[in-house]
């Protein structure tokens, strides 16, 4: 028995220290060798699962904070939680599944951690936000609300590399190949910068789901919630003292809606016609009214509204959500959407 089987069978995992060492103060020219090979051995083989670690902590934390504060507005808009999992393959034949109240994000061990971000988001996205509502929305209806959601969560990082690459790698390139998907992320933009994605759309969404209770989506479904978006739209983007429809009604959505945003005539008329024009949406059938209002002396107002209302019976539930409308101009104002319920319905 010479002295490395010696070392390695009386001393063990010491004994192989122990050889290593004396092999380096044998052989000191080829103490650079030995170093780069413990290097990406042992050290790297360690950074790279703290790597992983702190990117898998960082995406988790991120998203479920997001699930949380959005939840809060609109529950049930996101159904599941996330956990990421590492696959050292080069083929990885699913990205994700569910696993009880999880989303799973399968993801390979890229040093491009912009690239690991963007791509959880997004695979997220496609299984958590409005699972069973997207089959009653176009394709491009889909593939917009998740972008302008994973924007959203992109810009929460705070990393311009993130960002650049999903907007130059992922978002960028598919509008170009896409007019209609790019129609689709322009109006949705329009939703969300006014407040009315959430607030109106996605709550529609989430009703018309539960009303339909996962029937099959028909042609007729996909294009109410198109015309749905279409006029939603149209009311984001209309300027002052512009004239536009305010009631939508169709077979499945029936809703009205109340902007209270000249402040100076509501001083003039009061809560009166408000309250008028709520009353005559429960005769006409209309499902939900939403009161919307921008600035705190609108929000005021529209919160008299509703106090005014509170003795007509078949007004079954008020909510309200809060959020900042952004406007052509850059600026941000508080906004709320109150939502009332009709027993119409």
């Amino acid at each position: 028995m010479d002295y490395a089987e010696f070392l390695i069978k009386y001393l063990g995992p010491l004994g192989i220290i122990v050889l290593v060492i004396i092999i380096i103060i044998l052989n000191p020219e080829k103490i650079n060798i030995w170093a780069s090979l413990f290097h990406i051995y042992i050290f790297r083989r360690f950074f790279r699962a703290s790597q992983r670690k702190s990117v898998s902590l960082e995406l988790q934390g991120k998203i479920n904070e997001f699930n949380t504060s959005l939840n809060s507005k609109m529950p049930g808009i996101l159904s599941y939680g996330i956990r990421i999992k590492w696959m050292h393959r080069e083929n990885i034949t699913r990205r994700t599944f569910i696993d009880k109240d999880q989303v799973v994000v399968i993801l390979k061990s890229y040093e491009e951690q912009d690239v690991n971000f963007v791509t959880a988001v997004l695979v997220y996205l496609s299984k958590s936000l409005i699972p069973y509502a997207k089959q009653y929305i176009s394709e491009n209806s889909r593939k917009a609300i998740d972008f302008v959601y994973a924007k959203k969560i992109i810009k929460e990082r705070k990393t311009q590399s993130t960002l650049d690459y999903f907007l130059n790698e992922v978002l960028n390139p598919e509008l170009q190949k896409d007019t209609n998907l790019r129609d689709s992320c322009s109006m949705m933009d329009n939703l969300d910068n006014s407040g009315i994605l959430t607030s109106i759309f996605m709550n529609e969404l989430i009703i018309l789901t539960r009303k339909l209770d996962l029937s099959t989506p028909t042609t007729q479904i996909i294009y109410e919630t198109r015309d749905f978006m279409i006029f939603l739209n149209k009311l984001a983007c209309k300027r002052k003292d512009e004239d536009v429809l305010l009631d939508f009604v169709r077979r499945h959505i029936r809703i009205s809606i109340s902007p209270i945003a000249i402040k100076e005539k509501f001083r003039e008329v009061g809560v009166g016609p408000y309250r008028k024009a709520i009353e005559g949406n429960l005769r006409k059938g209309i499902f939900r009214n939403y009161i919307v209002a921008c600035g705190e002396e609108n929000v005021g107002a529209a919160k008299r509204v509703v106090d005014s209302m509170k003795d007509v019976k078949k007004i079954k539930k008020v909510r309200e959500i809060k959020y900042k409308r952004a406007f052509l101009e850059g600026e941000k104002t508080i906004a709320t959407t109150f939502i009332l319920d009709l027993e119409s319905n």
